[in-house]
C-alpha cells in the first residue's frame, strides 16, 4: 500500500525491549504481591505464589525474544510487502494485522506468519525516534491510502 516513491524500511530488533521487560516487571511485582498475599492469607508457602509464577513461565515461553520464532528485523518494501526475519535465520512473510497501533512513541506491530500471528511493540529507546517516526509516518499514510481502513487500524 506504499507509493511507488517509497522506500524500504527496516528495523534491527533488539534482543530485549522496553515492552518485554515491561512484561517482565509486571510479572515479578505479580510473585512479591502472590507472596505477601498468600502469607497473610497464612497460606502454605509457595502456593501464594504459584499462579504468578506460572504466569511469568508462560510469558517467558511465549514472549522471550530469545527464542527462535523471535523477531530480528522488521523490513516493509516500497511494494508494501513485510518481511520479518526471525531469531533462528528464517525469513517469512506477513501481513499486518489489524491489532497494529502508532501510540505515542511506540508502535504496536500485530503482523499474520505462516507460522501464526507475531505481535511487537517497539518504543523510541528500542529503535530510535527517527526509525520509529518513519514507520509510524509511513503506516499512518497506508492507512490514509487503504481502502479498508480496518486493514491497518492505527491509531
Amino acid at each position: 500500500m506504499s507509493s511507488r516513491a517509497s522506500v524500504a524500511l527496516s528495523l534491527e530488533v533488539p534482543r530485549r525491549t522496553v515492552g518485554e521487560l515491561a512484561g517482565l516487571a509486571a510479572c515479578l511485582a505479580a510473585v512479591l504481591a502472590g507472596g505477601a498475599v498468600g502469607a497473610a492469607w497464612q497460606v502454605p508457602a509457595g502456593l501464594g505464589t504459584l499462579p504468578a509464577l506460572l504466569a511469568w513461565l508462560w510469558f517467558r515461553r511465549a514472549h522471550s525474544s530469545a527464542r527462535p520464532a523471535a523477531v530480528a528485523s522488521i523490513t516493509w518494501t516500497a511494494d508494501g510487502a513485510w518481511r520479518l526475519r526471525l531469531r533462528s535465520g528464517e525469513v517469512v512473510g506477513a501481513r499486518l494485522g489489524p491489532g497494529t497501533r502508532v501510540l505515542r512513541g511506540s508502535i504496536l506491530f500485530h503482523w499474520q506468519t505462516p507460522l501464526g500471528v507475531e505481535r511487537l511493540w517497539l518504543t523510541r529507546v528500542d529503535v530510535g525516534a527517527t526509525a520509529l517516526r518513519r514507520f509510524a509516518a509511513r503506516l499512518r499514510s497506508a492507512r490514509e491510502l487503504s481502502a479498508d481502513r480496518r486493514v491497518y487500524a492505527v491509531a
